[in-house]
């Protein structure tokens, strides 16, 4: 329980913190790991 929502509370901080990104800096490489990163306790 704890550690699922640790996990969501991660996933919104970085889509808080995607959001007031500029769009040149191209934040996808840094996305795809940590999503993949938050969503793996999910997919197991």
């Amino acid at each position: 329980k704890r550690r699922s929502l640790s996990a969501e509370h991660l996933y919104q901080v970085r889509r808080e913190h995607l959001r007031y990104r500029q769009p040149f800096t191209t934040p996808v490489s840094f996305t795809a790991e940590d999503v993949s990163d938050i969503y793996k306790p999910f997919q197991l």
